[in-house]
């Protein structure tokens, strides 16, 4: 086996191990995202939750009305999504037709779909420069003309704990594969597929389940 597929193994394991989507599953969803949706003008309208890990946001979405799909590429992450869907009485036939394992690679949703895609520290896993990129390109794909790419990733601006293994790549203590940019280099990519800012990028430092790392995030809209 190479080392890539060596790191996508580990992936795996880490990312369906329950004690670490416990980290997920107990941590609420940001005040940011939340506020976002809250004063978000018309609840008419269909979001995807791109990488909802163990469901915080999702659950959020579902209770404020939206008409919310979630994907995870991990199992285990969904079905502890689908478990605290359940537990906060979201329907049963909504939560088993909404939320599938799906990877941000290969977006099982047909062409401007969706209003919104949420994707809150997903885009960072990509294992390269060209996955990253990939990622975007579906996004736009799945979003319809003015529709919102909501977005939280860590950012380059913090390496000293990582261990560089190719352009822009890079592996964790952990053994997770991360490629991080800049947030200018972020939003190079996002113009290239129809994405602005709308907003400046917040920049941040914050502890996370894996150690200290360096956010960026913000709200692109698809021209």
């Amino acid at each position: 086996m190479n080392k890539a597929n060596d790191y996508r193994k580990n992936a795996k394991v880490f990312w369906n191990d329950f004690e670490n989507i416990k980290w997920f599953k107990d941590e609420p969803a940001p005040p940011y995202w939340v506020d976002f949706f809250k004063n978000f003008a018309s609840k008419n309208i269909s979001v995807l939750d791109l990488g909802c890990g163990a469901g915080r946001n999702t659950e959020i979405l579902f209770r404020l009305g939206f008409d919310t799909y979630a994907c995870d590429l991990y199992e285990n992450m969904v079905a502890t999504t689908k478990e605290r869907l359940l537990a906060a009485g979201i329907c049963e036939t909504d939560v088993q037709k909404k939320v599938t394992q799906g990877d941000m690679l290969n977006i099982k949703f047909p062409d401007r779909h969706f209003d919104v895609v949420l994707s809150n520290g997903v885009f960072h896993n990509a294992y390269n420069l060209k996955e990253l990129e990939k990622a975007i390109s579906e996004v736009s794909r799945v979003l319809k003309e003015g529709g919102h790419l909501c977005f939280n990733l860590f950012s380059s601006e913090k390496l000293d704990s990582f261990k560089e293994i190719g352009s822009s790549v890079y592996a964790t203590k952990e053994g997770l594969v991360m490629t991080l940019v800049t947030s200018q280099d972020f939003e190079k990519i996002c113009q290239k597929y129809e994405l602005k800012t709308e907003s400046p990028i917040v920049q941040y430092q914050r502890e996370v389940a894996t150690g200290m790392r360096a956010i960026m995030r913000g709200v692109m809209v698809k021209n």
